[in-house]
């Protein structure tokens, strides 16, 4: 929807940008290096390609969360925002096609702040216990004026009425027409159209599901009184 804008650039999950996180925790003694080589890699893939360009916004993975310290330490003036879906919603999502960070041992399990590695943790388990080390990140790094929360049911609308005001940006009737043709269309599937699938996975959703969900009930409710919270935005930039 963002690269629906002309104005806009948009870098998401770049392998870059990825190898970076790693990086950082592979080597800790990369210390300062860790945040410039992050700067300059966006500073790379965000260069302009017509001219007409104004802004760009990256889009990271969500297990990133872990390392916003980074990111909020090379870009320190820059707002950002954190996406997040109900819980029960994304543990039957990550549970179907599991991605890389849901799966023991294809990041490592110390990534997530885990003593040592989970003795056979169930599927439901250990995709729980991440989204409560990513969730709990996102908190400890929230800055009032410097940080918007988003819940997916808000969107698309919440892009044109919430997230682009948040950055300063404004848009004609025309830039919210072209976002809300983008929204008609899959992201994982650009030739499909777009069907809402939240009823289809709390349909879908298992009792072990429920119960692990129910042990994400106190997190999700700290972010969406964040959400719901009136706070000031930040300036434009």
């Amino acid at each position: 929807m963002l690269a629906a804008m002309a104005r806009n650039i948009v870098v998401s999950e770049a392998g870059p940008i990825d190898a970076v996180v790693k990086a950082r925790h592979n080597r800790p003694d990369l210390g300062d290096a860790a945040r410039r080589l992050a700067a300059l890699d966006i500073g790379a893939l965000g260069q302009a390609r017509s001219g007409e360009e104004r802004h760009l916004f990256v889009k990271l993975n969500s297990w990133h969360a872990l390392a916003l310290p980074l990111f909020r330490r090379a870009f320190p003036m820059v707002p950002w925002i954190f996406l997040y879906r109900d819980r029960l919603e994304i543990l039957v999502s990550q549970l179907k096609r599991r991605g890389m960070h849901m799966v023991p041992g294809l990041i490592g399990h110390d990534v997530f702040g885990f003593a040592t590695s989970p003795s056979t943790p169930t599927p439901e388990t250990y995709c729980a216990e991440v989204l409560e080390r990513i969730g709990e990140a996102v908190l400890r790094n929230y800055t009032p004026g410097r940080t918007l929360l988003v819940n997916y049911n808000e969107l698309p609308a919440a892009l044109w009425t919430g997230v682009l005001q948040y950055f300063g940006i404004s848009c004609s009737a025309d830039d919210i027409a072209a976002m809300a043709q983008a929204a008609r269309y899959d992201a994982k599937c650009p030739d499909q159209r777009f069907a809402d699938d939240t009823a289809a996975k709390r349909n879908a959703a298992t009792d072990q599901i429920r119960s692990t969900a129910q042990q994400l009930a106190g997190l999700y409710a700290r972010l969406e009184t964040l959400r719901l919270s009136p706070s000031r935005p930040p300036s434009p930039v």
